[in-house]
């Protein structure tokens, strides 16, 4: 099987919230596999969580599909977090300001507990595009 035909996102359902786990390389030379696969992955959830912490590299392209993820989601009202634990990826975050976009949570409890927020303090803490 070639490293084009991996599967990169699986979903599971925490209660109400569903969890897309990203894995690999989320970088331009992958990026239509990712699309292709989170467009008919998505169901209607009371949240969601992306989960990239079996991420090995992401570039701008991959920044850029979490943007425009975390568009449609909000667009329709809906909370997403952003699960990650790697150090370098937080740093991409900080440089390119997206931590001040996407509530960004190092462990599972605290993106769960984040995503349930009520309505008023979860929206506070996004900034808008």
């Amino acid at each position: 099987m070639t490293e084009e035909n991996i599967r990169r996102v699986n979903s599971s359902f925490t209660e109400e919230i569903q969890v897309l786990s990203l894995k690999g390389r989320i970088t331009y030379d992958f990026i239509d596999g990712y699309k292709i696969e989170l467009k008919g992955i998505i169901e209607d959830a009371g949240g969601y969580i992306i989960d990239l912490t079996k991420v090995e590299q992401i570039d701008s392209t991959g920044l850029g599909l979490l943007v425009n993820v975390a568009k449609n989601f909000i667009f329709n009202k809906n909370k997403m977090v952003i699960l990650n634990k790697d150090d370098w990826i937080n740093e991409l975050f900080n440089v390119s300001k997206l931590n001040q976009v996407f509530n960004v949570c190092s462990t599972m409890e605290e993106a769960l507990k984040t995503v349930t927020l009520e309505d008023d303090t979860y929206w506070n803490k996004v900034t808008s595009y």
